[in-house]
């Protein structure tokens, strides 16, 4: 029986904490808000355990994506 309730408790905290992610979700710059899904990882941190590596990669894919997209439309 002590096990069930830690079990629907646990549950609870991972879904307040996804609630949390949604809500944080709408104030943050857009680029980052695929940090605030529930595909990304939750550890006892709210956005995982290595949140500037993840930002650093978001930066990095932006340089990249302005490196390669175009600045004008083609005219063809």
């Amino acid at each position: 029986m002590l096990n069930g309730a830690l079990e629907l408790l646990g549950n609870a905290h991972y879904r307040n904490n996804l609630t949390h992610r949604n809500v944080i979700k709408r104030d943050i710059n857009p680029k980052y808000s695929h940090l605030c899904t529930y595909k990304a990882p939750m550890t006892g941190l709210l956005f995982g355990d290595d949140l500037p590596q993840a930002t650093r990669k978001i930066e990095e894919a932006e340089r990249l994506k302005s490196k390669f997209t175009c600045k004008r439309p083609s005219t063809f």
